[in-house]
């Protein structure tokens, strides 16, 4: 698989660009190819770009959630929407790559030109590591997001398409969870005979049968009523609006006033300044929950800055902190980031031999605490797909 790929992949970068490469890119691109040697990746990605361009061609939309869609390779195929490197500038004409030190978001760099043309801005700076320890502890199936009434077609593609592949069948299952409006299969191996279903096609099966066997794998296909707005627009419309229509200052600006009107405690982004970043930010403090007790939540000066908002945030604190002769790797920082995203440290449950470990790494104190005060966390690449979304919704409401 890892030798079809990369030639795959080689002759896909000498077409897109004739420049050459940054290190900075080579780099991801063999990390990543180290870590899905022998997994499903490539089956995976087959399906990704399946379900879209089916998708498409019937006017919807299907986006990747969790971890997973932080892969550069599927963003290179268009499969992600999250393009995990760090901020860059691309010249679409020449195919010339420019990596430039930016503490905020690619989308946020200023405009350039190479070629008489306006180069591309991109680049979400979300670590290898951090996409790397999620494939290898939770990797077990794949998540997407489309519209409500694309979901029906959506889970008989996956059917097919596996059925085709002749490795699995994915059979839809009920999970037992009332408030769950998401459509779940399980992948099961054709040498197996296929499990008994109701009319509707759906297996009620125990679920925790299922999510006790660490060997399967799974599809989970929830709706969204953005996807299903989206999906209005175009139809009306005719158009996709593309990502530098997005960025425009007007766009940006009644997203804000979008988001803002639907959180509360509006004062914690009091002083926000306009840029995707701080986009960002606002997007995952909604999707975040913390403790009732969380001392910054409560403060009257407190700002997000102040908060974690996103997984990858504890991540990037921590491992920029480790060195090799620490002793201390990168799973360490995993560690912390998957007990602190899950809550796993709230009501005093952070042991004192972490607390110690992250003061010795030079972690403060505040952090330390809001650690023990976070629920949950979600992952940037989550946060940016439904801010883009959002985004599109405006900007399709200031063409009216």
């Amino acid at each position: 698989m890892n030798t079809e790929l990369r030639k795959i992949i080689r002759k896909h970068l000498k077409e897109s660009y004739s420049n050459g490469l940054p290190i900075q890119y080579i780099g991801r691109l063999e990390d990543e190819l180290a870590v899905i040697q022998g997994s499903d990746f490539l089956d995976d990605l087959q399906l990704i770009l399946f379900l879209k361009d089916v998708a498409s061609q019937a006017g919807y939309e299907i986006d990747e959630r969790i971890e997973s869609g932080t892969s550069l390779i599927k963003s290179l195929w268009g499969a992600s929407l999250v393009d995990p490197l760090p901020p860059y500038y691309y010249c679409h004409v020449c195919g010339k790559m420019e990596f430039v030190p930016f503490d905020l978001d690619g989308f946020d760099l200023p405009e350039k030109t190479c070629c008489g043309h306006k180069m591309v801005r991109s680049g979400h700076s979300i670590p290898f590591e951090h996409y790397r320890h999620s494939l290898i502890d939770h990797h077990t199936g794949l998540a997407f997001r489309t519209a409500d009434s694309f979901v029906s077609d959506a889970v008989d593609l996956v059917k097919d398409h596996y059925e085709e592949n002749g490795i699995y069948h994915a059979v839809q299952f009920d999970t037992g969870m009332p408030d769950n409006d998401s459509a779940d299969l399980v992948l099961l191996p054709q040498t197996e005979p296929l499990p008994e279903t109701d009319e509707n096609g759906i297996w009620r099966v125990d679920p925790d049968v299922i999510y006790s066997d660490p060997s399967l794998r799974f599809i989970h296909i929830v709706p969204s009523e953005k996807k299903e707005q989206l999906a209005e627009y175009k139809e009306i419309t005719g158009r996709v609006p593309g990502i530098e229509e997005l960025l425009t200052e007007p766009v940006m600006k009644a997203t804000r006033k979008e988001l803002l009107r639907r959180i509360e405690r509006v004062r914690l982004f009091e002083q926000m300044e306009l840029s995707f970043t701080s986009l960002v930010a606002l997007r995952s403090y909604m999707r975040s929950e913390y403790d009732e007790n969380n001392p910054v939540i409560n403060s009257q000066n407190a700002r997000y800055t102040d908060l974690f908002t996103c997984r990858e945030e504890v991540w990037d604190m921590i491992s920029k902190k480790v060195k090799p002769e620490y002793g201390i790797g990168s799973g360490f920082a995993n560690k912390i980031t998957r007990a602190v995203r899950s809550g796993s440290y709230t009501n005093g449950r952070m042991p004192e031999g972490a607390k110690n470990l992250l003061r010795e790494l030079g972690i403060e104190d505040h952090w330390i605490e809001q650690m023990q005060y976070t629920c949950y966390l979600p992952p940037k690449a989550d946060v940016i797909s439904s801010l883009l979304d959002d985004m599109k919704l405006v900007w399709y409401e200031l063409q009216k």
